[in-house]
């Protein structure tokens, strides 16, 4: 299995100038992220718009990061300016954003970057004065949960993951135990396992379940075994996480026998037969970060490292192994070099593994996708249709930048805690 992959990978992406490659792409591509700043008619709109994954405070993690591993002075001084414009913008309350409270591109996601960056030492003063956005995040964040807008990205899940990873105050704690109580009485739980329908998200079936990492159930018991480390609620906790893993479980397939690309389906509707069709499509999917068995085996990574059992490391390694195998287009669906869907999240998704597992298979798959980023970037660059995507971090240059800083700087990756990859 290792040779089938290795063969594919060409010699300059396993030899001596892999870094040197990569080095070179971090710093053009994080350049190219800053001057969409100043291409625009309209500079000052673009600053305004501060948002995590799709503005200044994903632009700013970025610098930050590139700056002090790659040791850059002018990128961690691009850094600085765009963190105080952010908190000018928030005391004036001059910022842009699409959804006011989500992680993805709503002050849930600024605050969360602003003290990441803090807890990392990247800013010279320390950021207070929140206490009444916060109040107001968690207004927001537990009225969207009870009513089903449960998505870590944009919906309520994302309001409590920013709590979560604050100091461990009564008020904080409070706040995560009065969301996860919403969580319980919105989601349907019984012999088959926990399910949530997903209200955040167009087109779908009413009583379809979403199990991804990025809009799913997978995302769900990521940060709910990030609550259980934290010591809250563990017993609820544990039980939530247990039966979303069951439900989960229920709709493995062996897809070697059964044709489908996936072990695991992206989504599934309740009224249908696992058979049906519509059922079935399910298991068509892409290799991504957002969708697909590489969160699976990214969640039992997690389960591992939290609960200790071997199990879960063998069924990782398992899906994984499956998973490594797919390296065709077609078959995986993967047409840019986003950290969403794209070629720099799988390869990063597979470089955790490695990480993980230290088996060599992971790497070479790892080091095949981080190929196909390099070679495919501009291409992607020059299908923009907006100048501003070339910042995003989900579907612009932001994931591919920290993806490969976290395969030259290995130290360097704490970011993946904002992709639920820590």
């Amino acid at each position: 299995m290792k040779t089938a992959i290795k063969s594919f990978i060409p010699h300059s992406i396993s030899d001596g100038d892999t870094d040197f490659r990569l080095k070179k792409f971090i710093i053009a591509r994080t350049k190219a992220i800053n001057e969409t700043y100043w291409k625009s008619d309209n500079p000052t709109a673009e600053w305004n718009q501060i948002g995590l994954m799709t503005g200044l405070a994903g632009s700013a993690l970025v610098n930050f990061y590139v700056g002090n591993y790659l040791e850059k002075k002018a990128f961690i001084i691009e850094g600085d300016r765009m963190v105080t414009h952010i908190i000018k913008c928030l005391n004036s309350q001059t910022f842009s954003l699409s959804n006011i409270y989500s992680f993805c591109n709503g002050l849930s996601g600024v605050l969360f970057s602003l003290s990441h960056l803090q807890k990392k030492g990247f800013l010279s003063e320390k950021i207070h004065g929140l206490s009444e956005i916060e109040e107001f995040l968690f207004e927001r964040g537990i009225k969207a949960i009870s009513k089903n807008d449960i998505d870590y990205l944009h919906g309520g899940l994302g309001v409590l993951y920013y709590f979560l990873n604050q100091p461990n105050s009564s008020k904080n704690r409070q706040y995560i135990e009065s969301m996860l109580e919403a969580y319980s009485s919105a989601a349907l739980i019984d012999s088959s396992g926990l399910r949530i329908v997903n209200r955040s998200l167009l087109e779908r079936e009413s009583n379809e379940y979403d199990l991804g990492l990025a809009h799913g159930i997978i995302g769900h018991l990521m940060i709910f075994l990030e609550v259980y480390k934290k010591g809250i609620k563990t017993k609820k906790v544990k039980s939530l996480i247990e039966s979303g893993l069951k439900y989960i479980e229920n709709k493995v397939i062996d897809p070697g026998h059964q044709g489908y690309r996936a072990m695991y389906p992206v989504s599934f509707i309740e009224n249908l037969p696992q058979n049906d069709m519509r059922n079935l499509e399910f298991y068509n999917s892409r290799l991504g970060w957002c969708y697909g068995d590489l969160n699976m085996a990214m969640l039992y990574i997690k389960l591992y490292k939290i609960f200790g059992k071997k199990e879960f490391l063998r069924k990782a390694e398992k899906i994984g192994e499956f998973s490594a195998m797919r390296i065709n287009k077609g078959d995986t669906k993967i047409t840019n070099v986003f950290f969403c869907h794209g070629s720099s999240g799988v390869a990063y998704t597979f470089l955790r593994l490695y990480q993980e597992t230290s088996r060599q298979l992971f790497k070479d798959a790892s080091d095949f996708w981080y190929h196909h980023m390099l070679g495919h970037t501009q291409k992607n660059i020059n299908d923009f249709i907006k100048i501003s995507a070339t910042r995003c971090l989900l579907n612009g240059l932001g994931g591919p930048v920290l993806a490969a800083l976290a395969r030259t700087k290995p130290s360097g990756e704490d970011w993946n805690e904002i992709f639920l990859l820590n």
